[in-house]
């Protein structure tokens, strides 16, 4: 076939339109991307876990935003009776952070409410969907009464 059969430029223009819509399509995806060139990426908590446990330690922050409870994975009750380790899944720390945990006790049962959201940074960075393992202490007026349960 010469370059000069119209089959052979039919061809070549097929190709060649090909690879120009790639080429836009590329662009587009790129201008569609939902983190601006230059913003950070948070991936995982900043801290590092515990050898021991595999949780990251974390501190109630009062500047966390939109709160929500969240589902806590354990509890583990200390031998004086007080003081809680509470274990729970949260996404990284530079996106989201613990807010506080409310406890309550009504007629003998105390029950734990872990508030997480997000950190003010977090408008500004994309963050991961991983979720994480993290663990704060909380320290009771008295001892929880019974086989130390929560």
């Amino acid at each position: 076939m010469s370059a000069n059969n119209p089959l052979s430029r039919r061809i070549a223009m097929a190709l060649m339109s090909g690879l120009l819509l790639v080429s836009v399509g590329a662009t587009g995806v790129l201008a569609q991307s939902p983190s601006p060139v230059g913003s950070p990426v948070i991936e995982e908590p900043f801290a590092t876990p515990d050898p021991v446990d595999g949780a990251t330690p974390a501190v109630p922050n009062p500047e966390i935003v939109d709160p929500k409870p969240t589902p806590w994975e354990r509890v583990e009750v200390a031998p004086d009776g007080r003081t809680l380790t509470v274990y729970f899944m949260n996404g990284a720390s530079g996106c989201y952070g613990l807010k506080d945990v409310e406890v309550s006790t009504v007629d003998g049962v105390t029950t734990l409410t872990v508030l997480a959201g997000l950190t003010p940074e977090a408008m500004f960075t994309t963050c991961d969907t991983g979720l994480y393992l993290f663990k704060t202490t909380v320290v009771l007026d008295a001892p929880v009464l019974g086989d130390g349960a929560v």
